[in-house]
């Protein structure tokens, strides 16, 4: 049953902070050349706003000379998109600079559509505290109880369970909520993760037995959508437009995270570790950006929270290693969605952004 559950099992190899991957050019020392032109521009971007508006040049004589109209080339307007994005970080990082362009570059121009939306809303949290619901079920149904993970406008609003060690990474793949044997399984949380404190990513599985070759949504679901099936309801991009974000709490925290990439993809792709290098975990966010359904405009650097969602899809063909995974990055309330549109040219489920 493996096949569906949404992981790659017992065969993850350890690979933590402080390794590297060689699947991934080294490319971080000329990065940070480019980061440092990027972070001065954006220091000099910033030196001339007042208020929230760019003064105009203008000359001793009180003449105001119009704006540069010369066109620029795709290698400088997307250095230009960086510095846009670096811009958005409240504070950004020598870090988060580097990250940004070398994620840039391993992603290369993400394609829209002209079906752009921005639902205009800010993040917040759930009214009912998810943290409080979930310790609730630890005392009541499972001591292994960590957290609660919600979606919203879909039914996907369940507890999420959770064994710490290698040995198992396999523990909930045949169980219920009550450690008896359930083939609609529950939601868990891998093996590597940590809690109450987040690891880099967070990732939960959940089995999809039906909702596997058109995805539907709640608007014409089945009786036998469980788990994570409705979390197909992202290869919509009408949906992802609709709801932004989603909600993971653990039994002490309640958590908004804000969704920046939907993909397919098979298991060669390892997206599925806690706890990656700075390099592994650029290529993870950029591949995850340059497969998504849609983009979504989202800056994301290596000292985000991530939080992943996997389960299994035969979308590309009746194969046991395909996976649908929704990605999102730990937010604070009040920041605001942003104009989401279909990916045009997304690289292939099976293909790497390293080719």
């Amino acid at each position: 049953m493996k096949d569906r559950i949404g992981q790659s099992g017992s065969n993850k190899t350890n690979r933590g902070a402080s390794g590297s991957s060689s699947k991934l050019p080294l490319i971080i020392g000329g990065v940070i050349v480019v980061a440092l032109i990027a972070g001065g521009a954006w220091f000099f971007l910033k030196g001339g706003e007042q208020g929230g508006e760019t003064k105009e040049p203008v000359a001793a004589s009180g003449i105001s000379y119009p704006a540069n109209t010369q066109p620029v080339s795709e290698e400088e307007q997307a250095m230009e998109d960086v510095i846009l994005s670096a811009k958005g970080q409240k504070v950004p990082t020598v870090t988060q600079l580097v990250d940004l362009v070398a994620i840039n570059q391993l992603t290369g121009t993400l394609e829209s559509s002209g079906d752009g939306k921005n639902a205009n809303v800010a993040a917040t949290l759930e009214t009912e505290s998810l943290a409080q619901k979930a310790a609730d079920f630890k005392a009541s149904t499972n001591d292994d109880t960590i957290g609660w993970i919600r979606i919203p406008n879909t039914n996907v609003d369940y507890a999420v369970v959770y064994k710490a060690g290698r040995e198992n990474y396999a523990y909930y793949e045949a169980l219920g909520y009550d450690k008896n044997y359930s083939k609609d399984g529950v939601i868990w949380a891998d093996y590597e993760c940590t809690f109450p404190e987040l690891s880099s990513n967070t990732i939960l599985y959940g089995h999809n037995w039906h909702n596997i070759y058109t995805p539907r949504t709640m608007e014409n679901m089945q009786s036998n959508d469980t788990m994570f099936a409705q979390v197909m309801s992202y290869h919509y991009t009408d949906f992802a437009q609709e709801n932004p974000f989603i909600y993971f709490s653990t039994t002490e925290k309640d958590y908004v995270f804000q969704v920046f990439a939907a993909f397919y993809t098979d298991l060669a792709f390892e997206y599925n570790y806690a706890n990656m290098s700075q390099e592994d975990f650029q290529k993870v966010i950029a591949e995850a950006k340059a497969k998504s359904q849609s983009n979504y405009n989202v800056p994301v650097t290596t000292e985000d929270h991530i939080l992943t969602l996997s389960t299994c899809t035969r979308m590309y063909g009746n194969t046991e290693n395909q996976r649908f995974v929704v990605m999102a990055k730990l937010v604070s309330e009040g920041t605001p969605s942003t104009t989401i549109s279909t990916h045009s040219n997304p690289i292939a489920y099976n293909a790497s952004v390293e080719g």
